[in-house]
């Protein structure tokens, strides 16, 4: 993966419940279901893109960036 993260597990939602997963296992999963649901050219550099904007809080700038952060559970500050 080429984002560093400062951790290695990540806080998700998965029907309703919160999961923790390693980042690594998210962004695959949730590649794999992309390209499923027809983003066929979509690559795992994009998903990890989107998952350091959604950790940093960054504003979303692409679809992939809202799926992403719409599953992404943060701490509170």
């Amino acid at each position: 993966m080429r984002k560093d993260f400062e951790f290695e597990i990540i806080t998700i939602t998965v029907k309703d419940e919160e999961v923790g997963c390693s980042v690594r296992s998210y962004v695959k999963a949730k590649t794999k279901d992309l390209v499923e649901y027809g983003y066929s050219s979509l690559t795992e550099e994009e998903v990890i893109d989107s998952v350091w904007k959604a950790v940093n809080k960054e504003a979303p700038t692409t679809i992939i960036d809202h799926f992403v952060q719409g599953d992404i559970i943060l701490q509170e500050d």
